[in-house]
C-alpha cells in the first residue's frame, strides 16, 4: 500500500514545480508585451517577417529590420488557418499603411488580407 505522507510530498512538490513554470511563464508574456509594444492604427509596416510567435492569439513578430510588434486577434475566415498568429510565416511580407487598419501579407506573389484586431468573414 501507498503511504500517505510520501503522497502529499509529491503532490507538494508538484504544486510547487507548477507554481515556478506559472510564474516564469508570466513573467515572459509581461516581458514580451515591452519588447513587442502592439501595432496602432497610427503606425507604417513595410518588411519581411524573420520570426513570429503565439500566445493567445496575439502576434509577436520581429522583422528584418529589427522591429519588434505585436499584433492583436486579427482573424479573416476566407483563410484556413483564420487566425493571423498561425497565419503568418517566417519569409512573408508584411505591409500597413499609416491610419489604415488593413493589414497586407504578402506570399507566393499573392496577397492576404487582415484587419488590425478585427474579424473578417464572420457574421
Amino acid at each position: 500500500m501507498v503511504d500517505i505522507k510520501f503522497l502529499l510530498k509529491i503532490m507538494a512538490l508538484g504544486c510547487i514545480v507548477a507554481f515556478v513554470v506559472m510564474f516564469f511563464h508570466i513573467k515572459s508574456i509581461k516581458k514580451d508585451n515591452v519588447n513587442f509594444p502592439s501595432l496602432k492604427t497610427s503606425d507604417a509596416v513595410n518588411d519581411i517577417i524573420i520570426r513570429s510567435k503565439e500566445y493567445r492569439g496575439v502576434s509577436y513578430i520581429e522583422t528584418e529590420t529589427n522591429n519588434k510588434f505585436r499584433i492583436e486577434n486579427s482573424k479573416n475566415y476566407f483563410y484556413n488557418p483564420i487566425r493571423l498568429c498561425e497565419f503568418i510565416q517566417e519569409g512573408d511580407s508584411i505591409s500597413k499603411q499609416r491610419n489604415v487598419d488593413t493589414i497586407i501579407i504578402f506570399r507566393d506573389d499573392k496577397e492576404y488580407y487582415f484587419l488590425l484586431g478585427k474579424i473578417i468573414g464572420k457574421e
